[in-house]
């Protein structure tokens, strides 16, 4: 008499081996199918002899006379179980941790459609696709999200930090599963958050709380995973006004740490949240194009220390580059050299700071120490099926923490050669020596083809796709995960890590090359369903598409 197996009922109806594991198994999980699991972890004694004599025709797939003689059991062994998951309910500080260890132990099924509501299922979406990581990455990238305790949304549900988690968890479980219930209580639960803000607002001491803080960050992304991903592509100056609620947020988030740096008495966990959170905000001002106030500029007055400061200080002056250039309209597509002719002066001194900051990105890569550094290995064989850039090289880095370091410092660089390149196609028009700057310009655009370059070799590395390996002698790259969806293997903690020198490279189209930008696409969806941010979607939407793949696609 052989034991039953303790694979789920989806997997036993298809016939096919199920890793039993806990609360949706691998096959259920990439074939996006309902993952019936078997509640009763007792052993079931299948009676053989009726098939073993010849008496009875034995059914292919599992024994159905054992399953129906079972049920009776199963509902007696159901009821402790449903009365332990409706212990999730009770208000906790670890209630998602609970729910967590929970799903990972085998005698319990937890199910969107019985055990679990929805906002329970909503906030365990969010805590393990965006939470639960977020303490393995590098403290070089961190962000505000390792200060987030999810469970305080149980434990504290009017809380403003509580409508905050629950209004992106709806968000992104709505996006995933395509939930319009999800949807509009995410939206309802957004108001109750704007409310409670501007409530705690009007008090200066509570506007200094991290809780404020980190509900203003959480809205801001709320507004990307809400947008609507259906509507007609646009330009990425438009979209720039599409997203510009994300931006009053962040807006927002610059005010408060205005306030919270007047305080004479700061905790450790403050001065780092307004740490993370500054990275977060200079990135933002470096999409817009503006430059940070004065007393946000110099970062280690935040605690940035060593080469991570240096890279601080060229992405504050690059900032400042781009908001002079956009100023002066430069970064306007309606532009006119003609409109310069006798004002020369302004544009060689902007072109002369600009090459100086160059210089200092330069001397940037220059100085890293060796923990930085990353490798162009060989790839060992020819993967025909996979989408990439460069079919015999890429990138390969200690951790996601310095792949998204190096990324980062790639848009600042592409960010502040598109200003050069500006200026001295400006130059070539008004000046009378011919081919004056041409030789200039073709640095310019070898370099940004460099970093686009370095850019779209280093996606499959932190997509997961390819890993290391010594072979004869030598470093190659081997795949490790090829999955139909990128989301079923890649966490959002890490996918985020590209979200915005991504979302930089959108806003400069017209200077990356076509096989490039067409790659950069690809991966911008890819990204886009990984994290639920509908943005980055419409980014991706509104690149010029060539009727006919380019090489390397």
């Amino acid at each position: 008499m052989p034991f039953p197996s303790r694979g789920c009922r989806t997997c036993k109806r298809r016939r096919v081996k199920c890793d039993e594991v806990r609360p949706i198994c691998s096959r259920c999980q990439k074939a996006n199918l309902t993952c019936e699991q078997v509640e009763n972890s007792n052993f079931i004694f299948l009676n053989e002899n009726e098939f073993v004599i010849g008496r009875l025709k034995r059914p292919r797939g599992p024994n159905v006379s054992a399953r129906s003689e079972s049920k009776a059991g199963e509902r007696v062994e159901s009821t402790p179980s449903k009365n332990k998951t409706k212990g999730l309910h009770v208000s906790s500080d670890n209630a998602v941790e609970d729910l967590v260890r929970r799903a990972l132990e085998p005698q319990i099924n937890i199910t969107p459609t019985h055990e679990v509501s929805l906002d329970q299922y909503a906030v365990f979406h969010y805590y393990r696709n965006f939470l639960q990581m977020e303490h393995i990455i590098p403290g070089i990238v961190d962000s505000h999200l390792k200060h987030i305790m999810a469970g305080c949304c149980f434990s504290q549900p009017q809380s403003v930090l509580g409508h905050a988690i629950f209004a992106v968890s709806y968000a992104t479980f709505a996006r995933a599963e395509k939930s319009y219930s999800a949807l509009t209580r995410g939206a309802t639960a957004y108001l109750r958050a704007l409310m409670k803000t501007k409530m705690l607002l009007c008090n200066a001491s509570y506007a200094k709380d991290d809780e404020v803080l980190l509900a203003v960050m959480l809205l801001s992304f709320y507004e990307n995973a809400a947008m609507d991903s259906r509507a007609p592509p646009v330009s990425g100056l438009v979209l720039l006004n599409l997203v510009s609620r994300s931006f009053a947020h962040h807006d927002g988030a610059l005010a408060l740490l205005g306030l919270r740096r007047k305080q004479n008495q700061r905790t450790k966990c403050g001065l780092g949240l307004d740490k993370v959170v500054r990275r977060q905000l200079l990135r933002s001002l470096l999409l817009r194009s503006s430059a940070p106030p004065s007393w946000l500029a110099d970062g280690a007055e935040y605690g940035e220390v060593g080469s991570l400061l240096e890279l601080d200080r060229c992405t504050v002056e690059v900032s400042k580059i781009r908001e002079r250039a956009k100023n002066l309209l430069l970064l306007s597509p309606i532009y006119s050299p003609v409109d310069w002719y006798g004002k020369t002066t302004i544009l060689n001194q902007l072109l002369e700071d600009a090459w100086a900051t160059d210089a200092l990105l330069v001397s940037w890569t220059n100085n890293l120490p060796m923990q930085y550094l990353y490798s162009t290995v060989a790839i060992q064989n020819n993967w025909s099926h996979i989408k990439l850039f460069d079919r015999t090289a890429v990138h390969i880095y200690p951790t996601v923490g310095q792949a998204a370091m190096w990324n980062r410092y790639r848009a600042i660089r592409l960010a502040l050669n598109e200003v050069i390149l500006k200026i001295l196609s400006i130059l070539d028009e008004i000046t009378n020596s011919v081919g004056t700057t041409e030789s200039l310009a073709a640095a310019v655009k070898l370099t940004i083809k460099r970093m686009s370059d370095d850019l779209c070799r280093s996606v499959p590395y932190m997509l997961g796709i390819f890993e290391a390996m010594a072979a004869a002698g030598r470093d190659a790259a081997v795949i490790t995960n090829v999955p139909a969806s990128r989301r079923i293997t890649v966490k959002a903690t890490t996918g985020a890590l590209l979200c915005w020198p991504l979302a930089m490279t959108a806003m400069m189209c017209a200077i990356i090359p076509d096989k490039n930008l067409q790659y950069l696409r690809v991966c911008m969806l890819e990204v886009s369903e990984v994290v639920h941010d509908g943005v980055l979607e419409r980014m991706a939407a509104a690149f010029p598409q060539e009727p006919t793949p380019v090489g390397g696609r």
